[in-house]
């Protein structure tokens, strides 16, 4: 019903055809709902295109630059140095288990608490 309401009252006020412009904006801009867009500042005109000249909105940017894949010789070198630092890693852990670590002492039992509030 309140649909209806707001396709009558659009039709009443010389609304445009359905396709050119949505009908409900028509109503909340005769209502006052909706803000008026002011003139867009120099540098945003500028940097922007020709709103008359797209049939389109742009929602992409422009392409950026990708890092360029690598080769199989290039992730084969990259797989290799892993292997190696794994190796080396390993190493070093079965060097540092094999070491003997002196046992600490443990620690002396505190004192017994005497005091009594």
């Amino acid at each position: 019903m309140v649909a209806a309401l707001l396709a009558g009252l659009a039709a009443s006020m010389g609304a445009p055809a359905w396709g050119q412009e949505n009908p409900l904006r028509a109503v909340t801009n005769a209502i006052g709902l909706t803000a008026p867009t002011g003139e867009r500042p120099d540098f945003v005109r500028e940097s922007r295109p020709d709103e008359e000249k797209m049939d389109f909105v742009p929602f992409l940017g422009p392409e950026k630059k990708r890092i360029p894949l690598k080769t199989q010789e290039q992730t084969a070198a990259d797989d290799a140095a892993l292997v190696a630092d794994k190796n080396r890693a390993q190493g070093r852990q079965k060097k540092l288990q094999s070491e003997a670590v002196e046992q600490l002492a443990p620690a002396p039992k505190p004192p017994a608490i005497t005091d009594k509030f």
